[in-house]
This record gives structure tokens, C-alpha cells and sequence, in this order.
């Protein structure tokens, strides 16, 4: 039987074979020891950390990782933020970030549940909806998007609002 944690998002760490080899006698040797209280206590305390130690160290590996990916896709946000309005494409960011886009897609997608180019054009909706209402005019919401082709713009609001910019605007 094998020993294995859960760390609340559902992973599961288990002890390589060595460890678990380790853990197994040393609980049979505790358990059929002669041992006073004291010596079992201390005993069930050294298995105790050795087991901690174990996951805390493979926690701490999730967190850094964690924490990178996080710092990457803050990256990939500040520069499509930076950018938004002017042409822009995945290769653009894969420049900028000195790291290949498949790997910075993979990344940005488990983050935010999204593609980078699925952000960008909800990003570029969001901003046109915005100047469509502070300025009432389909034309110059189209301008300030970011999208360089009307049909494009036309889809992309239609898809992501389920109504026309015209029709938003009444």
C-alpha cells in the first residue's frame, strides 16, 4: 500500500519507493517494538517529520511554480496592455518575452482559462464597447480598438456581446 497526500487541488504526492520501503518498516518496527512510550513517541515524531519534510518540500516546488507562471503571464498582461491599440500578434509577445509562444500559450491559458489571443480580442471588445458608449459613435469605438479590419471588429463584438455595436449603442 502506497502513502500518498493530497494537497487540496486534487494532486497526489507519494513517496518514491525508497521512502515508502523506509516508512513501512519503520512503522512495523514501532509497531512490534518493546519499546517505552517515550521511545515509540519519539519514534512516531522522527517518521512524523521525515513524512512532512517529504511534502512540504514537493509544496514548496508547487509554489515556486505557481508563482512563476504567475509572474510570467503578469508579463504577457502589462505587454498586451502596453500594446493593445497597435498591431499585435503572439510572436510579437514570444519576442518580448524571449520564450516560445506555444510554452507562453500553455502557460497564460492554465492562469487565466484563456488563450493570449483569446484575451486580446475580449480586451479589445471590452475597450471598444467602452469608447462606443463615451462617444456614441460606431465608427470611432472601431478606431481606438486595436482591430484593423471592420469585419473582423464586427464579428469578434458580435461574439463576445451577442449583439452589433449598432445595436448595443440604442
Amino acid at each position: 500500500r502506497l502513502l500518498s497526500f493530497s494537497d487540496g487541488k486534487s494532486r497526489i504526492f507519494k513517496l518514491n519507493e525508497r521512502e515508502q520501503i523506509w516508512f513501512e518498516e519503520s512503522c512495523l518496527a514501532i509497531e512490534n517494538s518493546n519499546f517505552g512510550e517515550k521511545q515509540i513517541r519519539d519514534s512516531v515524531i522522527s517518521l512524523v517529520n521525515m513524512t512532512l519534510s517529504k511534502l512540504c518540500s514537493i509544496c514548496e516546488i508547487t509554489h515556486h511554480t505557481e508563482q512563476q507562471k504567475n509572474d510570467t503571464v503578469n508579463q504577457i498582461l502589462r505587454y498586451i496592455n502596453r500594446n493593445l491599440t497597435s498591431p499585435l500578434s503572439l510572436e510579437m509577445v514570444e519576442k518580448e518575452l524571449f520564450r516560445d509562444k506555444a510554452h507562453l500559450n500553455r502557460i497564460f491559458k492554465s492562469v487565466m482559462g484563456c488563450s493570449i489571443w483569446e484575451y486580446v480580442i475580449q480586451k479589445r471588445v471590452f475597450n471598444a464597447r467602452q469608447q462606443l458608449y463615451l462617444t456614441k459613435s460606431v465608427s470611432a469605438a472601431f478606431a481606438s480598438s486595436g482591430f484593423r479590419d471592420y469585419s473582423v471588429f464586427y464579428r469578434n463584438y458580435v461574439r463576445c456581446t451577442g449583439v452589433s455595436p449598432t445595436a448595443d449603442l440604442k
